[in-house]
């Protein structure tokens, strides 16, 4: 019985000690000054997170609604974000270079984007669209009712109106100057300075007539095409019959004939090609280039070969097994889609990628600080996790759905699971992704943070500051306060909060301060 009696006057003054140390230290320090609040699933509030670099953040009920801000390292807040997922998520762009706002509703039903003077609204099957273009004074703006009603005007004042089918008058629309149709496709019109366009019956009959280019189609009993380089088409009883032919140099001209089924002929500039029961048997010769190409059944079995500075090489027994070599680039796949793999240096970058369709994929780009060496013909293989610090690297390590890993050059970030096969940063990985994140944990120079089960437990360490939080029940916080008159370092601050804000304790450097019951502060 004593021995019990003493165990329990330990564990009392264990609890009240620092209690009483803190309230004979006190020097008029509030309690109140807390730099986060930690209710979880229903509500966190995170002031600043140095590792991931957002101030002001709000999460309620299981992370479907928050906001938060991003800021420059002179304090300037340059991002904001509020979402209420999967409903909306609306993200703003302070920066003067490029201010840009965003909003995703539904998504991929509905969303807003304005940037550059111009902004798109659409809530499927409504779109609007306003434009304001430096080159052209006034105000264009536009709204369709896919597919049925269409109602614009440009920023040169012009006006495009269409009720599909029955009539529609478009101005701008694709490279024409106006498209007009009447009962589509009955009879449409396009129009332009250099050319004009008519279709009755689209796509059956045809006339189009552009500098570069002209044809005549009424299928299938007739096509006919010339292009600018003299090239002429001609197709009749289309498939059936196919030809086409260009003036060489001197008397020598260049052929080709198609008949789907039976044969196929082509002498055209250096290259001779020959088919039999064509698609069963393909095969052709570039003799300039050293070129080789012979197909059987089409895409099935495929073999290539070009020789010289634009060299290349395939070969491909469909779906089982194929690759492809050019001097920059290498891919192959082994039973498509189960494992697809590409490798491709340029001047200014090198990519990777590893795909075990569908569970696990790698994606690398890396910057490189010199000129790309054209190992492309190289067979790649797999990246080494000791790789992983090359500065102006972005690598994505996804096992789907369970795990992903992401790191852009100082900075890792890994989630679990990640059920999206998209990029975080899209609106798909911004709606959706985050509502079923359990884990999520990012890593930098700055130290390192993660959040777990949506905030039930959170914790943050860094070079002058760490935090730990545990539901509502725990949080501890210690930083080091900047420093006075250019000092580096100044005094040091303590937050415990327990239970609700049931006990809260504060110390900053010599001075505490105890608060019980949320309102008995010593």
């Amino acid at each position: 019985m004593v021995s019990g009696k003493r165990r329990i006057c330990r564990i009392l003054s264990f609890v009240t000690l620092p209690f009483l140390l803190a309230s004979c230290k006190s020097k008029n320090l509030s309690c109140g000054a807390s730099q986060g609040v930690n209710l979880p699933p229903l509500f966190t509030y995170t002031k600043a997170d140095p590792v991931t670099g957002t101030r002001n953040e709000f999460d309620l009920v299981f992370s479907l609604a928050g906001y938060a801000e991003k800021a420059d390292p002179a304090g300037k807040t340059v991002q904001k974000e509020f979402f209420f997922r999967p409903i909306a998520d609306f993200r703003e762009d302070l920066r003067e270079k490029s201010p840009r706002t965003g909003l995703d509703l539904l998504w991929p039903l509905g969303g807003y984007r304005n940037a550059a003077g111009r902004s798109f609204f659409w809530f499927f099957p409504a779109f609007h669209v306003s434009e304001k273009t430096p080159k052209t004074p006034g105000e264009g703006s536009s709204f369709t009712l896919f597919p049925l009603v269409h109602a614009g005007k440009k920023p040169s004042g012009e006006v495009s109106f269409a009720l599909f089918p029955l009539y529609g008058n478009l101005k701008g629309a694709g490279s024409w100057d106006t498209l007009e149709f009447f009962l589509f496709p009955l009879w449409c019109r396009g129009q332009r300075k250099d050319g004009f366009f008519r279709s009755v019956l689209w796509p059956l009959a045809v006339q189009e007539k552009l500098p570069k280019m002209e044809k005549h189609r009424i299928l299938p009993f007739y096509a006919w095409k010339r292009t600018g380089t003299g090239q002429e088409n001609l197709s009749l009883l289309f498939p059936l019959f196919n030809c086409a032919w260009r003036n060489g140099r001197g008397e020598k001209k260049d052929f080709s004939l198609l008949l789907p089924l039976l044969f196929g002929y082509e002498k055209w500039g250096t290259r001779d090609s020959f088919s039999l029961f064509w698609p069963l048997l393909t095969l052709g010769k570039e003799k300039s280039k050293r070129e080789t190409v012979l197909s059987i059944l089409g895409p099935f079995f495929r073999y290539g070969d070009r020789e010289g500075d634009s060299r290349w090489q395939t070969l491909s027994v469909f779906p089982f097994w194929g690759y492809f070599r050019r001097p920059h680039v290498y891919s192959m796949y082994i039973l498509y889609p189960f494992y697809v793999s590409s490798y491709g240096v340029w001047e200014e970058r090198k990519t990777t990628l590893q795909s075990y369709f569908p569970f696990f994929q790698i994606r690398e780009t890396e910057v490189l600080s010199s000129p790309g060496t054209g190992k492309g013909t190289e067979k790649p293989s797999l990246p080494a996790p000791e790789q992983e610090n090359v500065s102006g690297q972005n690598r994505v390590w996804h096992i789907w759905p369970f795990y992903s890993r992401e790191r852009s050059g100082d900075t890792l970030v890994q989630r679990v699971p990640d059920i999206l096969p998209f990029a975080r940063k899209s609106p798909a990985g911004r709606t959706w992704g985050e509502l079923f994140t359990l884990y999520e944990g990012v890593d930098n120079e700055k130290g390192s943070s993660f959040s777990i089960l949506w905030g039930l437990g959170r914790s943050t360490e860094g070079k002058n500051y760490s935090s730990l939080a545990v539901g509502p029940f725990y949080m501890h916080r210690i930083e080091v306060l900047p420093g006075k008159e250019g000092k580096k370092d100044g005094e040091k601050e303590v937050f415990l909060d327990i239970f609700f804000s049931m006990v809260r304790i504060m110390t900053r450097g010599d001075a505490s301060c105890v608060r019980l019951f949320w309102f008995l502060e010593f």
